[in-house]
């Protein structure tokens, strides 16, 4: 369904179709009206949400709701990070106890019922799962208790198709952040075919998201036997000795101006030896580049055009994503030389998610860092993907986080990058292991990209299906 035609900028308005409450131009917008029109064309009885529900419920505001009850076992506390149109995510679940459960009874959740952010990230839904039991929510979503004969998972998957999206942006818009309140939530119509084609537009929709989370499973195995290569062709063992809360070093090992615990962690102690015995030649980064520096520092006019500025959001594991750009001025660019990019460069984040490396390719073009990225220009003897490669491999990654200062958010002091360890084989050898590991990511990346493709024409289909517009079958 291509509603790109009916994104017009400027656009008319009857008087009569104004509601009082909603009298912002973003409501009124022809796609949303085309969409609108589609779901009352459709072939079943459309209702609200509020009237399929015997109960809407929203979680805990103000004082009721402090960081300090979470728990590591006990009644799972289900924030707006967790409920993902795949389902509850599990693996980051945080917990409260059953007193403080009990006391916010009125939010309680059980199987069965559908769960809405309706903050931060508006509309996303997910049915609360038969393996939790019961659970508790944030203020930030609302719980839906719907009547027996609609099928929870049918009516997660038309919140989260475009006919969902839609009813989400334009009800929670808002002269500053976007969000949804209960009635809001309420108001969302939806079609309500018999049970049968309800059922089956869900099991659609849930078996797309299986089959992606096992091709993502392949991809996560592909990427961990991948960056074992590196370290395998370079003869270094990757058996780490057991984490230690305590351990003892000699004096006249602390040589540098570095006292914290983590420094001296035995995990980074030993990569740094098992680098040192390896066959291969040993260089600092400061020997091997000719270029270390980042990018500039306060604040740059971003613009809606012009040249990219690079930021750590763009910087991925081997590659640079042109998303969520933003832009400086031509002359400003010029004006700052130093962190001027060009072909070969390899680039490393410096704060939050430090150490992620990736090489800029000749299809970015003329383009600029901010602060918290590093530029490194790697000598003619290095190959710009090898050193890529490595900085990203387990041991890359621990030297680089070794160099951060351990405050509330690590932030890498770049001079320090200078002392990371980097084993140097012939060239050819560089070139043959860039070569093969950039082959293997490639293959990744086109098993993620297919299983994105799973869930986009699986939502392209039920949507079709609850239109009317393709048979059910």
């Amino acid at each position: 369904m291509d509603i790109n035609k009916y994104d017009i900028k400027q656009f008319l308005v009857k008087s009569s179709d104004l509601i009082k409450k909603k009298l912002f131009v973003e409501f009124y917008q022809p796609k949303f009206q085309f969409l609108f029109k589609k779901l009352h064309e459709c072939p079943y009885p459309v209702h609200s949400l509020k009237k399929l529900s015997n109960r809407m419920f929203d979680g805990p505001f103000g004082s009721n709701r402090k960081v300090d009850m979470y728990q590591d076992s006990g009644i799972p506390y289900i924030r707006v990070k967790d409920v993902l149109p795949s389902g509850i995510f599990l693996d980051e679940l945080k917990y409260i106890s059953l007193e403080k459960h009990n006391e916010l009874i009125r939010s309680r959740v059980v199987p069965g019922n559908i769960l809405i952010t309706i903050a931060g990230r508006l509309g996303t839904a997910a049915v609360f799962p038969e393996s939790l039991k019961e659970g508790n929510i944030t203020g930030h979503i609302v719980g839906l208790e719907l009547s027996k004969e609609i099928n929870p998972h049918y009516v997660a998957t038309f919140i989260n198709s475009q006919l969902g999206e839609f009813q989400a942006i334009r009800l929670g818009h808002r002269t500053t952040r976007p969000e949804l309140n209960l009635s809001e939530v309420g108001e969302f119509i939806i079609p309500v075919p018999p049970r049968p084609i309800q059922d089956r537009i869900a099991q659609i929709m849930q078996n797309a998201y299986v089959a992606r989370k096992q091709l993502l499973n392949k991809a996560k195995d592909l990427n961990i036997e991948i960056k074992d290569y590196i370290l395998e062709k370079l003869g270094i063992s990757q058996n780490f000795p057991d984490n230690k809360l305590s351990f003892v070093i000699q004096e006249s090992q602390i040589y540098s101006k570095r006292w914290d615990f983590e420094y001296f962690d035995p995990k980074s102690t030993n990569t740094i030896q098992k680098i040192i015995q390896c066959h291969w030649p040993v260089r600092t980064l400061g020997e091997i580049v000719s270029t270390l520096t980042d990018g500039q520092h306060g604040y740059l006019k971003h613009l809606p055009d012009g040249i990219p500025l690079l930021r750590t959001t763009n910087i991925f594991e081997n590659e640079i994503k042109l998303h969520d750009l933003r832009y400086i001025a031509p002359e400003v660019h010029a004006a700052i030389k130093r962190s001027q990019l060009k072909p070969g460069d390899v680039l490393l984040t410096t704060i939050g998610s430090i150490g992620i490396a990736a090489v800029v390719d000749d299809s970015l073009g003329e383009a600029n860092i901010n602060q918290n990225l590093v530029k490194l220009t790697p000598q003619a003897d290095i190959n710009p993907y090898y050193l890529a490669l490595f900085l990203n491999s387990s041991m890359g990654r621990i030297q680089t986080e070794r160099t951060a200062s351990k405050s509330v958010v690590p932030i890498v002091n770049y001079t320090r990058l200078r002392e990371i360890l980097i084993p140097i084989p012939p060239y050819s050898v560089q070139e043959h292991i860039a070569e093969v590991m950039q082959n293997s990511y490639t293959h990744i990346k086109h098993i993620r990209s297919d299983a994105e493709n799973l869930v986009i024409e699986a939502k392209a289909c039920v949507e079709r299906m609850i239109l009317g517009e393709e048979e059910v079958r």
